[in-house]
């Protein structure tokens, strides 16, 4: 199933006025691929997902499934979940308490009256796949945050619907319990077929778990791309910080011209701006440019005695096998990442930047 939307805009009316919740989303979701939309706490995924899904009706733009449309303004035309064939599971898995899982994963098919002996495979079946085959007799308030998980997971795709979507599944797990339930989420996927759609706020769910992401904000959609093109091109300051853990660090910088090249400084270092970056970013002459640099790429040692410079680290945490020193350089406050654990807070040292894996972005980028 091909997920199309187009001009999608929600706006909701209440006392304080009209609030757009999501506007002029614009984007396609391939079939039978694992779409993430990632954001921060009310930037509109959520309502996003609930116009897919036929919860919410969209202001305006419209909503297709394939070559059908499920949703649209102009031509008033507004299918219902059923209709659309949608499953949806949320944060808190909405299992109904006085069931047994068995009857909760058969609901939506007693609901559209399926035969009992159709019923009883297709639990058996998804109930298998899902490896909660010997929880069918047991009851919601029996069963901990993983195994709820799975059963609201095996309700949603029992009758096999064209679209999945998941609305912050594992939010409520603990850290371990979610590292492994990614990965099981990620295989069931590509097991079953089925065309995903995925909300997070948390970036390293939205990274390893999604084909594309598109990374939202205030209702827009600020850049979608894999997880490479995300971590390694943003497009904006906003992505930028926003995708990879820690952030990147983000230098606000001043533009001079020398001999009609443009160049921003590091301190004692002098960087020419791409071409590539001048023209695609309208750099002007005089102004501000901010210069982003990844923690990774901070690099310990007087490596390159052109691109190096000498601080102070500030304060230190220790990741294990890893490292992040934390430092200030022109007055902002910086982060390196690295495997050298020798390192200690007030200690003097050299770090060079990794002048190629800079990113440019201009002030007003957001």
């Amino acid at each position: 199933m091909i997920l199309t939307l187009l001009d999608l805009t929600k706006k909701f009316s209440s006392l304080r006025g009209i609030n757009t919740a999501v506007e002029n989303i614009n984007l396609e979701v391939k079939d039978r691929e694992f779409f993430v939309l990632l954001g921060p706490s009310g930037c509109g995924k959520s309502t996003l997902l609930n116009l897919i899904a036929g919860l919410e009706k969209p202001t305006y733009g419209e909503i297709l499934f394939n070559d059908r449309i499920v949703a649209s303004h102009d031509k008033k035309i507004f299918l219902t979940p059923r209709e659309r064939n949608v499953a949806m599971v949320f944060q808190n898995y909405a299992l109904y308490p006085h069931l047994n899982v068995y009857e909760n994963i058969a609901f939506p098919l007693r609901i559209q009256k399926t035969k009992e002996s159709r019923i009883k495979k297709s639990v058996d079946d998804v109930a298998g796949i899902l490896e909660i085959s010997d929880l069918l007799n047991a009851k919601p308030f029996e069963l901990s945050g993983g195994q709820k998980q799975r059963v609201a997971i095996a309700r949603a795709i029992v009758r096999r619907p064209d679209i999945f979507l998941l609305d912050e599944p594992l939010s409520n797990l603990d850290a371990q319990l979610r590292n492994t339930t990614r990965t099981e989420l990620k295989l069931l996927q590509r097991n079953i077929g089925i065309t995903t759609v995925y909300v997070t706020h948390d970036q390293t769910e939205a990274m390893t778990l999604g084909d594309r992401i598109a990374v939202l904000k205030n209702g827009r959609v600020e850049q979608i791309g894999t997880t490479l093109e995300l971590y390694n091109r943003p497009s904006n300051v906003f992505v930028a910080a926003f995708v990879g853990s820690p952030p990147m660090n983000l230098i606000k910088t001043t533009i001079s011209e020398e001999n009609n090249n443009l160049f921003v400084g590091l301190g004692n270092i002098k960087i020419r701006v791409p071409e590539d970056k001048i023209k695609t970013l309208k750099i002007e002459k005089a102004g501000e440019l901010i210069v982003g640099i990844r923690p990774e790429h901070i690099l310990v040692g007087r490596l390159n005695k052109e691109n190096s410079v000498k601080i102070k680290i500030d304060s230190i945490e220790s990741l294990g096998k890893e490292m992040l020193f934390h430092f200030t350089f022109l007055s902002q406050k910086l982060t390196g990442l690295t495997n050298h654990l020798n390192l200690n807070e007030n200690e003097l040292i050299d770090v060079t930047f990794s002048l190629d894996k800079l990113h440019f972005f201009q002030k007003s980028s957001s």
